[in-house]
């Protein structure tokens, strides 16, 4: 079969065409870079943020009850502000960095241990108050740790 193009023709559009395939992926690569590290700068602020408030809450619970002896009264509150952290922590394992993520992994760990067969999480039943403050004092340590990374990032581009 003849074509009306001569060969060199029809070699230089195979070379573009194999030009552009190789620089499409190399979009592609870089944007998917450039995506995942500015879902990390935008969320982790925020993430940090919604910590914060539910660490202050569980240390006004913890504080405002500590002398009187009445954990039972404030024992299901606690236990809701630590729940409402496990997601926080959960979101924060694929935004930040290898070497933070072990760390938010053993938190995550602490705060709903994997157990059973598949490995599923569970959150923590039979808190105590003094589970309850090593859990915030684990938290505080947490939300200094995201401050940290956040000043990192404002170097980082």
């Amino acid at each position: 079969m003849h074509s009306i193009f001569p060969l060199w023709v029809t070699d230089v559009a195979t070379i573009a065409t194999l030009v552009g395939f190789f620089m499409t992926l190399w979009v592609v690569r870089t944007t998917n870079h450039l995506k995942d590290k500015f879902k990390g700068r935008v969320r982790i602020p925020e993430i940090s943020e919604d910590l914060n408030v539910s660490a202050s809450k569980i240390a006004e619970l913890l504080r405002k009850r500590e002398g009187q002896g009445n954990w039972d009264a404030i024992k299901d509150d606690v236990s809701k502000e630590i729940g409402d952290c496990i997601p926080l922590i959960e979101s924060l394992i694929d935004k930040v960095n290898s070497g933070d993520k072990s760390s938010v992994i053993m938190l995550m760990d602490k705060f709903a241990p994997k157990c059973g067969f598949l490995r599923r999480r569970k959150k923590i039943t039979g808190l105590d108050q003094n589970l309850a403050w090593d859990l915030y004092s684990e938290l505080t340590s947490l939300i200094k740790r995201l401050e940290q990374i956040q000043k990192d990032m404002r170097f980082d581009i």
